[in-house]
């Protein structure tokens, strides 16, 4: 899996999505009816890490640079 996708366009997260979803089906199974689920919640999942991780990091950029350092 490619996490620097998640950093990437939207588009990224419909292939992480699938990845995740085709790893999963290949060895478990789900009915018909359970599967527009499970697609909308691994991709919402992915959406709230990445919007969780530029916060993250835009916070502690903002908080470095009035403390005066450099964050990386």
């Amino acid at each position: 899996m490619r996490i620097m996708a998640l950093k990437e366009k939207p588009p990224a997260l419909l292939g992480l999505t699938t990845q995740i979803v085709a790893a999963h089906l290949s060895r478990n199974e789900l009915t018909a009816a359970e599967l527009p689920d499970f697609i909308r919640r691994i991709h919402e999942s992915l959406a709230h890490i990445a919007t969780t991780d530029c916060r993250h990091r835009s916070a502690l950029a903002a908080s470095a640079a009035v403390k005066g350092r450099l964050v990386h």
